[in-house]
């Protein structure tokens, strides 16, 4: 079904953007009911490096339109999984961790991409890996994914899913939500964005986290948000 231009898509990252640090990354029951009021008219995708398997326990309860995970890769849209992967990448995934076994670089695996915790490697060593795969940081961790895959990407094919053509709204907080911000309309940073990503925004939150996300609600429902950012 085709989406009215009167309604607005909001993507927004999960860590230290919707969940504090503070609270071990669980979503406050404020956010949720605020969350689940807000796609009753308009709609909200959280687009995040985590696993579904996280998701579900850091998350539970919260119901979205959409949930954009493991960086771009794995959507979910109702019960339905997306994979937004090519082909070819999971035989490049047996490549990549081989590589990293002897590197001795210590690893974990999702149902798409590779987690590097930022204690194991050295920026030389997984720049040996950029030939065949795409490498990001997100605070000093790495996350290993095909080439061209990022969160950007996700939200691209997001969109075609819901056949959504109106204004899209993101906010995030670090280094992996550049790319976000690069096919978003509106972009927004957390009070508690890093330096790069508040310097591209639109918008600068006064509040952190999860406050930020109902500061930036209201803005919406409001009908200020447009004031705000010219």
């Amino acid at each position: 079904m085709a989406i009215t231009s009167d309604k607005v898509l909001v993507v927004s990252d999960y860590d230290r953007t919707l969940a504090h640090e503070k609270d071990g990354f669980f979503v406050s029951e404020e956010v949720k009911r605020r969350i689940q009021s807000f796609v009753e008219r308009n709609y909200f995708a959280i687009v995040s490096g985590r696993e579904k398997r996280l998701i579900d326990i850091f998350a539970k309860g919260l119901k979205p339109t959409a949930w954009v995970l493991e960086n771009g890769t794995l959507i979910f849209v109702r019960d339905e999984e997306i994979l937004n992967v090519p082909r070819s990448w999971f035989q490049i995934r047996e490549e990549v961790t081989s590589r990293l076994e002897k590197m001795g670089i210590n690893f974990s695996v999702g149902r798409v991409i590779v987690y590097v915790n930022n204690r194991w490697f050295t920026d030389q060593e997984l720049s040996q890996l950029r030939e065949i795969c795409d490498v990001e940081y997100n605070r000093g961790d790495a996350m290993i994914l095909p080439k061209g895959i990022n969160k950007a990407s996700g939200i691209v094919k997001l969109k075609e899913i819901l056949k959504f053509n109106g204004k899209t709204i993101g906010v995030g907080d670090g280094e992996n939500d550049l790319k976000m911000m690069q096919v978003v309309d509106v972009k927004v940073a957390v009070g508690n964005a890093v330096p790069t990503i508040k310097e591209v925004a639109d918008l600068v939150l006064k509040h952190e986290d999860g406050e930020g996300i109902l500061e930036l609600l209201d803005l919406i429902d409001s009908g200020k948000l447009t004031k705000k950012t010219n």
